[in-house]
């Protein structure tokens, strides 16, 4: 629960994130697999991470970020959404990214109404908080 109360909190927050250029590294799709009887399973038992990693930099100072929705985790359950969406990043593309001015090192590629743009789905919990921001 403190979690997901922490997540919304960014979320929100990211509203006011500073735009900024960044570069895209790398990106990676791992598989995580979850016993039948594990708190973490759901009809279906694996689940797929995506990390994209980027750079950028705020007044001089070079970051690394691998973030894609501010205050969400990149947990997916189908493949192939999350490799449609690691598309949208391949290594050495110029994009956009977004980072907290108060702290230039948290960042995200994408706030909440980009993310429901180029995923084109759209959790309950990302609809609702797309609908408000």
């Amino acid at each position: 629960m403190f979690t997901a109360i922490v997540s919304i909190v960014i979320l929100l927050k990211s509203k006011n994130w500073t735009p900024i250029d960044a570069t895209a590294v790398n990106n990676n799709i791992a598989a995580l697999y979850y016993s039948p009887n594990s708190a973490m399973a759901n009809s279906n038992t694996t689940d797929y991470k995506l990390t994209t990693n980027y750079r950028y930099s705020v007044k001089g100072q070079n970051y690394t970020g691998n973030t894609l929705y501010a205050g969400l985790p990149k947990i997916f359950d189908s493949k192939l959404e999350a490799e449609q969406l690691s598309q949208q990043f391949p290594a050495g593309q110029k994009t956009k990214a977004y980072y907290n001015p108060k702290n230039p090192a948290e960042s995200a590629l994408l706030l909440t109404r980009e993310a429901v743009r180029l995923t084109g789905s759209c959790s309950s919990l990302l609809c609702l908080l797309w609908l408000r921001l």
